[in-house]
């Protein structure tokens, strides 16, 4: 449970944090930029952005009202249970520096989550966590930044041991994960707008994932143009050329939806031409690629992100 509920969180914020990091450095550049002649002046300061400072909103909504949260409470704000994030918090301490803004790991990931998990604009977090929306911004932004440089750590593609175990999880023979993607929206870039346009007809990136029956993630590729059909997402994306390698001399594969191709190491359904008989059309539906859509409306960032 806690391998799948961090999983998902680290998805999103790699996801978020490629997005979101050009646009991130261009604007700490131009704000060291126009800072330059006041540290002439005055020397070099730490301008400490992400320190707590006098506030006038909610104050210790932590102390006071999140350590009184029911397990199931907590979840339903954080999406993960509190021994999942207790993990978490010692998985991170190293990552996420504390010495330089005296914010917890605690409260650096706390304030992640809920706006990871949540729609709400930073001025409102800011608010509710007790700091200005600017702190909040740039703590997200670094937590952010922390999980996908570690991702390894928290997504990986199983061991040729582990095959037998997940495969004996699957209702079908021999299949190590279900294989799906999903649209990332994204604001109208400047340049190529009919690449990114859908057929749904918005902007997005192509997410493409590889979960475990478990709902755990064991692979993720994104950045991808959303014109991309699935087929070709896969094809051009690093699991789509090594899983042959990754799967060589044994009869494990992976289950996915019509949109791929059928391989010896992809299954697909039976395409349905009104001849099948009954066992065959039981397996027109995969309940296994269910995993995106759930993963999508529990971190409702990912409904309204808006990026370059």
């Amino acid at each position: 449970m806690a391998n799948r509920e961090q999983d998902s969180v680290v998805i999103l914020m790699s996801v978020v944090q490629q997005l979101v990091q050009q646009d991130g450095e261009e604007n700490e550049t131009i704000f060291q930029e126009l800072l330059q002649p006041f540290f002439a002046v005055h020397g070099n300061m730490e301008l400490n952005r992400e320190g707590p400072r006098q506030f006038s909103g909610v104050q210790e909504y932590i102390e006071r009202t999140v350590t009184g949260y029911s397990d199931p409470y907590f979840k339903k704000h954080f999406r993960m249970s509190r021994e999942s994030f207790e993990h978490l918090i010692r998985m991170m301490a190293t990552y996420l520096n504390t010495n330089d803004s005296g914010v917890p790991v605690q409260t650096k990931l706390l304030v992640t989550l809920w706006t990871l998990a949540n729609i709400e604009s930073f001025r409102g977090i800011g608010d509710r966590f007790g700091m200005y929306m600017g702190n909040v911004h740039y703590i997200f932004l670094c937590t952010t930044r922390a999980f996908r440089l570690n991702s390894i750590e928290f997504i990986k593609w199983p061991t040729m041991a582990e095959y037998t175990s997940i495969t004996q999880r699957f209702s079908f023979p021999y299949a190590i994960g279900s294989i799906d993607s999903t649209f990332i929206r994204i604001r109208q870039p400047l340049k190529q707008c009919h690449v990114y346009t859908n057929r749904k007809k918005f902007c997005a990136v192509t997410l493409q994932a590889v979960s475990k029956p478990n709902l755990e993630f064991i692979d993720i590729s994104t950045g991808y143009p959303s014109s991309m059909h699935d087929a070709s997402v896969f094809a051009n994306s690093q699991l789509g050329r090594n899983l042959p390698t990754l799967l060589h001399g044994t009869p494990f594969l992976l289950l996915g939806d019509s949109a791929y191709g059928l391989t010896t190491t992809l299954m697909k359904p039976y395409p349905d031409n009104g001849r099948l008989d009954e066992n065959s059309s039981s397996c027109l539906w995969l309940p296994m690629c269910r995993f995106l859509p759930i993963w999508n409306f529990s971190w409702m960032i990912t409904l309204t992100i808006r990026s370059n």
